[in-house]
């Protein structure tokens, strides 16, 4: 499944598996998808932009579909199917990890993206969260660390803290808290 793919837990990391898909045509092929206004079927446009951006790990999304795939990705963190609210959280917050593609996730709603992510009652949607959260501070710019400060929904980060039995998710949310200073 696609939340299967290879994670090791290393920043700026690249997926390997993108030569591949540009090698075999997928990657067009996905691009094609995503783009084209007459498919109907709003999942397949979902699971096409989730992996064009989770493939693009670590690394600018080019120009051309950039905007239209990190714009799917944030509306869905609206969307009723908590799967994919799950698998848009971890795609952008593996394009979070370069900084050419902030401009384009910090803007528009954004906060609220975020907010979504932290709030909603399912760990592994609030784990990618916070490590979009922690991407975008440790890579961005000072207007970046001010949109996610903004974005934030601080009180639900405490919650987090205090009620979570995982490790590594209450050390990233810990993590986030001590950057609440630094961009204060």
């Amino acid at each position: 499944t696609l939340t299967q793919m290879k994670e090791n837990g290393q920043i700026k990391q690249q997926d390997e598996f993108l030569e591949v898909m540009k090698e075999n045509g997928g990657l067009y092929q996905l691009i094609q998808i995503a783009q084209n206004d007459q498919i109907q079927r709003k999942g397949i446009k979902q699971y096409a932009a989730i992996t064009i951006a989770s493939l693009h790990k670590a690394m600018k999304l080019p120009d051309e579909f950039r905007v239209t795939i990190v714009d799917s990705l944030k509306q869905m963190s609206n969307d009723k199917n908590k799967v994919f609210i799950f698998l848009s959280a971890l795609a952008l917050s593996r394009i979070a990890e370069c900084e050419d593609n902030h401009t384009d996730i910090i803007s528009g709603d954004f906060e609220t993206a975020l907010k979504n992510y932290i709030q909603i009652i399912d760990i592994g949607v609030n784990d990618y969260g916070i490590m979009l959260a922690l991407n975008l501070l440790q890579f961005g710019s000072k207007e970046t660390q001010n949109k996610v400060g903004n974005g934030v929904p601080w009180q639900d980060l405490y919650d987090i803290i205090l009620d979570v039995t995982d490790e590594g998710i209450l050390q990233s949310a810990i993590l986030l808290d001590q950057w609440k200073l630094a961009i204060s």
